[in-house]
């Protein structure tokens, strides 16, 4: 599950939450993760939103913090 507020992404993987700063904001949304694709020191991810839109993301673990591609 993925969660979007204000300047933060929430990301929830077995029961572990991870969370990132997000760069650029987005407006609040929860959406659900289709995959996750190792990508060097980041992982890309696809989530579908809640409204139905297609999100891609990186995910850059070390510095905690995500931007939308």
């Amino acid at each position: 599950m993925l969660f979007a507020f204000l300047d933060g992404l929430a990301l929830i993987l077995e029961d572990r939450e991870l969370r990132f700063a997000l760069r650029p904001p987005l407006p609040p949304f929860i959406g659900e993760i289709l995959f996750l694709l190792p990508d060097g020191p980041f992982v890309l991810a696809l989530a579908r939103a809640d409204d139905g839109k297609l999100l891609a993301l990186r995910l850059d673990f070390r510095h905690r913090e995500a931007e939308v591609l």
